[in-house]
């Protein structure tokens, strides 16, 4: 279990106590016998104490409380389950129950935002150091900041179902974006940086876990192995079985403007070339359930599981082998900011790694949290 020290910056590290006490002695050196809770009578009190009582309070409450972890992690109420990495200095992290953490340090220290919101938060994109979107995936709750993380607003949607549960969300620039839902098998775009929120065609889908975009390419997949391709920044989307066998994909990773990288369950790495028309099997070594796959460049790549496993390519997805040993458990997503830093998130085990080359080696960070 992850261990917190609160540690307020005070004034006065006396106790209320001692200044009573302190007070009476002074007081009774004056001919009048002290205060005593435990004598069983009633006694004035000086206004000398009252006034000591009062600064004592007024002085404590100026301090600035502080949490810092020194086990690695944050506790479960603070669970980070979605990142985005902005460069090797910035990232922003959102979690369940509505918390949002931004750092500006590569991860030494996080400062949490306030959303406003209790949902909890599954997926998060920005397009550049200040723009950003992050969804609630029960709560179909959609919020964008427009600083970099700091302060986050509310997009009142009016076509997307407050029952929705929302997927993921990818920009392609501070305007161009889609988002997908899970239970209502919609896609969404919009191209104004998320005020109003447009659905694609065709009208349904199948239920859509992940979605990528990259200018005007973009790639969805879901359950059953299917994946959808769009070629003009989301609007449309055109169906293409992957022929996993009824696999479920958990998400995908646009290379370059024709290779992509989807990932699923028993292991399932699939790759196209030609920008999504026609996917083939990659050997995986592994029977874990895949979570997530990011690339920091063209040839280098992270598949990540649930259950720890860890796969790395340096050749754009075509063959996968484990890195070595890594300290890491029930990844939950992952991203670059650089070709090689990078940062993964595990959820419930409230822990962040960080890689400075490139997803070779991983190092878990002892960081401290301070709220703002």
């Amino acid at each position: 279990m992850n261990t917190f020290h609160y540690r307020p910056q005070r004034i006065q590290t006396v106790s209320v106590a001692s200044i009573l006490n302190h007070a009476g002695h002074a007081h009774s050196s004056r001919g009048r016998a002290p205060y005593s809770p435990l004598s069983g009578e009633f006694r004035i009190i000086s206004p000398l104490r009252i006034l000591l009582v009062f600064f004592f309070i007024s002085s404590s409450s100026l301090s600035q409380p502080a949490w810092e972890t020194v086990a690695g992690g944050p506790a479960i109420e603070h669970s980070p389950f979605c990142v985005a990495v902005i460069d090797s200095l910035y990232a922003v992290a959102g979690g369940w129950g509505g918390r949002i953490f931004r750092t500006t340090d590569g991860g030494e220290t996080w400062l949490t935002s306030p959303s406003g919101s209790g949902d909890n938060f599954g997926s998060i994109s920005f397009s550049d150091r200040y723009h950003g979107t992050i969804v609630g995936g029960t709560e179909a709750t959609v919020l964008r900041t427009d600083d970099g993380g700091e302060t986050w607003r509310r997009q009142t949607q009016t076509l997307i179902d407050s029952l929705y549960t929302l997927g993921g969300v990818a920009f392609s620039d501070a305007s161009n974006g889609v988002l997908t839902t899970l239970d209502a098998n919609r896609i969404y775009h919009t191209s104004d940086g998320g005020d109003t929120w447009l659905p694609a065609t065709p009208l349904l889908f199948r239920s859509l876990r992940r979605i990528r975009l990259g200018g005007a390419y973009g790639i969805a997949v879901g359950d059953a192995g299917d994946t959808y391709r769009s070629t003009d920044g989301g609007r449309s989307w055109f169906f293409h079985s992957a022929l996993t066998g009824g696999t479920d994909l958990h998400d995908v990773s646009l290379v370059d403007s024709l290779t992509a990288i989807a990932v699923g369950d028993g292991g399932t790495i699939r790759r196209t070339t030609d920008g999504g028309i026609f996917w083939t099997n990659v050997p995986s070594g592994t029977s874990d359930h895949l979570q997530f796959v990011a690339f920091s460049d063209g040839m280098n790549g992270i598949i990540g599981t649930g259950g720890g496993t860890v796969l790395r390519t340096t050749d754009a997805g075509a063959t996968w082998s484990p890195p070595g040993a890594v300290p890491m458990n029930a990844a939950r997503d992952m991203a670059f900011g650089s070709p090689s830093f990078g940062m993964a998130v595990t959820g419930f085990d409230g822990r962040i790694f960080r890689t400075t080359d490139a997803g070779a080696t991983w190092e878990p960070l002892e960081y401290s949290w301070r709220q703002t």
